[in-house]
Protein backbone atom coordinates (compact mmCIF):
# COMPACT_ATOMS: atom_id res chain seq x y z
CA UNK A 1 0.00 0.00 0.00
CA UNK A 2 2.04 3.41 -1.09
CA UNK A 3 1.03 6.25 1.12
CA UNK A 4 0.69 9.85 -0.03
CA UNK A 5 0.22 12.18 2.59
CA UNK A 6 -1.77 15.44 1.72
CA UNK A 7 0.42 18.59 1.58
CA UNK A 8 -1.36 19.87 4.68
CA UNK A 9 -0.80 16.95 6.94
CA UNK A 10 3.02 17.10 6.12
CA UNK A 11 2.77 20.76 7.16
CA UNK A 12 0.39 19.93 10.36
CA UNK A 13 3.40 17.46 10.87
CA UNK A 14 6.71 19.62 10.57
CA UNK A 15 4.66 22.37 12.76
CA UNK A 16 4.41 19.57 15.37
CA UNK A 17 7.91 18.46 15.34
CA UNK A 18 9.66 22.19 15.39
CA UNK A 19 6.79 22.76 18.52
CA UNK A 20 8.06 20.14 20.03
CA UNK A 21 11.45 21.01 19.75
CA UNK A 22 10.79 24.35 20.83
CA UNK A 23 9.60 23.15 24.29
CA UNK A 24 12.67 20.72 24.17
CA UNK A 25 15.17 23.95 23.97
CA UNK A 26 12.92 25.32 26.49
CA UNK A 27 13.69 22.62 28.79
CA UNK A 28 17.67 22.26 28.02
CA UNK A 29 17.94 25.98 28.57
CA UNK A 30 16.37 25.60 31.84
CA UNK A 31 18.51 22.75 32.48
CA UNK A 32 16.04 19.73 32.77
CA UNK A 33 15.08 16.78 30.67
CA UNK A 34 11.91 17.09 29.00
CA UNK A 35 10.23 14.03 31.41
CA UNK A 36 11.44 16.45 34.39
CA UNK A 37 9.40 19.50 32.64
CA UNK A 38 6.74 17.58 31.68
CA UNK A 39 6.21 15.95 35.27
CA UNK A 40 7.04 19.98 36.64
CA UNK A 41 4.47 21.70 34.27
CA UNK A 42 1.56 19.28 34.98
CA UNK A 43 1.91 19.70 39.00
CA UNK A 44 2.03 23.37 38.85
CA UNK A 45 -0.96 23.32 37.20
CA UNK A 46 -2.73 20.87 39.29
CA UNK A 47 -1.91 23.16 41.90
CA UNK A 48 1.35 21.32 43.13
CA UNK A 49 -0.03 17.48 43.16
CA UNK A 50 -1.73 15.61 41.11
CA UNK A 51 -2.26 11.24 40.74
CA UNK A 52 0.71 9.74 38.39
CA UNK A 53 -2.40 8.47 36.29
CA UNK A 54 -3.10 11.62 35.29
CA UNK A 55 0.13 13.58 35.31
CA UNK A 56 0.71 10.47 32.56
CA UNK A 57 -2.24 10.88 30.90
CA UNK A 58 -1.23 14.53 30.62
CA UNK A 59 2.28 14.52 29.61
CA UNK A 60 2.15 11.56 27.48
CA UNK A 61 5.21 9.81 29.23
CA UNK A 62 5.59 5.86 29.42
CA UNK A 63 5.04 4.76 32.46
CA UNK A 64 8.80 3.68 32.95
CA UNK A 65 9.52 7.27 32.13
CA UNK A 66 7.46 8.77 34.43
CA UNK A 67 8.26 6.35 37.21
CA UNK A 68 11.97 6.91 36.65
CA UNK A 69 11.66 11.17 36.82
CA UNK A 70 9.24 10.78 39.81
CA UNK A 71 12.05 8.90 41.49
CA UNK A 72 14.94 10.80 40.64
CA UNK A 73 12.62 14.13 42.06
CA UNK A 74 11.81 12.35 45.09
CA UNK A 75 15.35 11.82 45.80
CA UNK A 76 16.55 15.38 45.25
CA UNK A 77 13.43 16.06 47.38
CA UNK A 78 11.38 18.38 45.27
CA UNK A 79 8.33 15.55 45.86
CA UNK A 80 6.52 13.01 48.06
CA UNK A 81 4.89 10.54 46.72
CA UNK A 82 1.19 10.03 48.51
CA UNK A 83 -0.41 6.89 48.80
CA UNK A 84 -4.61 7.56 47.68
CA UNK A 85 -6.47 4.30 47.88
CA UNK A 86 -5.40 2.51 45.03
CA UNK A 87 -3.01 5.10 43.16
CA UNK A 88 -0.05 6.94 44.05
CA UNK A 89 -0.05 10.95 43.86
CA UNK A 90 2.79 13.28 43.02
CA UNK A 91 3.39 16.63 45.47
CA UNK A 92 5.70 19.37 45.43
CA UNK A 93 8.13 20.23 48.16
CA UNK A 94 8.69 23.39 49.50
CA UNK A 95 11.87 23.05 47.00
CA UNK A 96 9.92 20.97 44.07
CA UNK A 97 7.61 24.25 43.87
CA UNK A 98 10.56 26.70 43.91
CA UNK A 99 12.08 24.69 41.31
CA UNK A 100 8.68 24.47 39.26
CA UNK A 101 8.29 28.01 39.55
CA UNK A 102 11.67 28.85 38.22
CA UNK A 103 11.34 26.53 35.05
CA UNK A 104 7.78 25.15 34.45
CA UNK A 105 6.10 28.40 35.73
CA UNK A 106 8.65 30.25 33.30
CA UNK A 107 7.23 28.04 30.34
CA UNK A 108 3.62 28.47 31.39
CA UNK A 109 3.93 32.25 31.45
CA UNK A 110 5.57 32.37 27.84
CA UNK A 111 2.85 30.21 26.17
CA UNK A 112 -0.03 33.10 27.93
CA UNK A 113 2.07 35.54 26.69
CA UNK A 114 2.00 34.15 23.15
CA UNK A 115 -1.86 33.59 23.46
CA UNK A 116 -2.23 37.02 24.51
CA UNK A 117 -1.32 38.55 21.46
CA UNK A 118 -3.84 36.51 19.95
CA UNK A 119 -7.44 38.14 19.34
CA UNK A 120 -10.31 36.31 21.28
CA UNK A 121 -11.42 35.18 18.07
CA UNK A 122 -8.50 33.65 16.69
CA UNK A 123 -7.98 31.89 20.13
CA UNK A 124 -11.73 30.34 19.80
CA UNK A 125 -11.01 28.91 16.81
CA UNK A 126 -7.93 27.61 17.52
CA UNK A 127 -9.15 26.02 20.38
CA UNK A 128 -12.12 24.44 18.56
CA UNK A 129 -9.92 22.92 15.83
CA UNK A 130 -7.64 21.29 17.97
CA UNK A 131 -10.46 20.01 20.33
CA UNK A 132 -11.93 18.83 17.23
CA UNK A 133 -9.02 17.07 15.67
CA UNK A 134 -8.37 15.43 19.20
CA UNK A 135 -11.70 14.12 19.14
CA UNK A 136 -11.94 12.47 15.90
CA UNK A 137 -8.21 11.11 15.87
CA UNK A 138 -9.35 9.58 19.15
CA UNK A 139 -12.16 8.23 17.06
CA UNK A 140 -9.85 6.77 14.13
CA UNK A 141 -7.69 5.69 17.28
CA UNK A 142 -10.56 3.69 18.16
CA UNK A 143 -10.97 2.25 14.88
CA UNK A 144 -7.83 0.72 14.66
CA UNK A 145 -7.12 -2.80 14.30
CA UNK A 146 -4.70 -5.20 13.96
Amino acid sequence: MAIHPSKALLRINHLLAETDAVYHQMSSKLGLADSTMHILYTLLNAGSQCSLKVIRQLSGLPKQTLHSAISKLEDNGYVILLTEGRSKCARLTESGLALAEATAGRIIAAEDRVYATWTPTELAAYLTLTERYLSDLRRECDSLQK
